[in-house]
Order: C-alpha cells, then structure tokens, then sequence
C-alpha cells in the first residue's frame, strides 16, 4: 500500500510495511505431540542438526520432521495464513530416532501426522 507523505515541502511516497508475526518451529516428541515451540533457527554442525533448546528438552539430539498439523492455532503459529483451513504442513523438530521408530511407506517424503487434541 502507497501513501504519499509529505517531507520538506515535497511528496514522497512511501511503502507501508505490513505488520510482521512471528512463526515459531514446533518442538515435537516421539509420541508426535507438540511439547514446546522456538522461535530460533536450528544450525548445522558437520552432518548434525543442532538446537540448544530441543536437546535440552529431549535430553540428547534432535532431528528435523516434515509434519502435518491439524489444529488451527497451532497450524497459524507454524505460519498458516490467519483464514487457512485444513492440515497445514511445517518443519519441526523432534528427537533422534523419531522418523526411524514410525512407520515409513519407503519414499523420502515422509510427513508425520500429529494426533487430534
């Protein structure tokens, strides 16, 4: 949205920024039920995805999770549009050997459903 604002005698315009939200990285145990949230980005050591605050929860490390969350206001904090409707699907870290211990139909693109409230 433009609005013209005036500046020593001159129009400028100017571009109004839309408030921003923060989208936070769900934390997620071996059970698939959303333990925690963070809004600080995991980094990579080597091979090893690194999270002070997900480790310190599970108590050792963690690994990243393509999951599908079914909630509303979860699915918003994880970044969903306000007026999204149906399964929204987001990164989200849980405990080594989590993705191991599921069921895995073979292809690359597991998503990880989360169970209802």
């Amino acid at each position: 949205m433009d609005r013209q604002v005036p500046t020593c005698g001159h129009l400028v315009r100017r571009r109004l920024r839309r408030p921003t939200r923060s989208v936070g990285i769900p934390i997620v145990d071996e059970c698939l039920r959303i333990v925690g949230w963070t809004y600080h980005v995991p980094m990579v050591s080597g091979y090893t995805l690194r999270h002070s605050e997900a480790e310190a929860l599970f108590g050792g490390p963690v690994d990243c999770a393509f999951i599908e969350i079914d909630q509303r206001m979860d699915a918003v904090r994880a970044g969903a549009p306000l007026n999204w409707c149906g399964p929204w699907r987001c990164l989200a870290l849980v405990p080594r050997g989590t993705l191991k211990s599921q069921e895995v139909d073979g292809s690359h693109n597991q998503v990880l459903s989360l169970p209802p409230h």
